[in-house]
């Protein structure tokens, strides 16, 4: 499997209700072609190719997460770089609550 397995679905327990969710393909959704347009414009290239790279950055990024993820010192290592940044629930807002419920 090319991209480590990221872009199968993950089921989640919720309200006693399980749900599949595909982090990859939730990834893809939130850079809709609006920040995609933005982001391609900040590096000095156009939309098409800039989602190209996208498209090959999430799973990479997601495979090496998950790597590090499978020890217990790499997923202490990731959860603290998510708390020293400051990054939780609330970061991502209504977008991922909206999915786990």
């Amino acid at each position: 499997m090319q991209d480590g397995g990221v872009s199968q679905p993950l089921t989640v327990q919720r309200g006693g209700k399980a749900m599949e969710l595909n982090i990859l393909e939730s990834l893809k959704t939130q850079f809709g072609d609006e920040i995609v347009g933005m982001l391609g414009k900040f590096i000095g290239e156009d939309s098409s190719k800039t989602k190209t790279a996208l498209g090959s950055v999430f799973p990479a990024i997601l495979g090496g997460l998950v790597s590090k993820g499978s020890t217990s010192q790499g997923a202490s290592e990731i959860l603290e770089m998510i708390t020293k940044g400051g990054f939780g629930e609330n970061t991502l807002g209504p977008t991922t609550r909206s999915r786990t419920r």
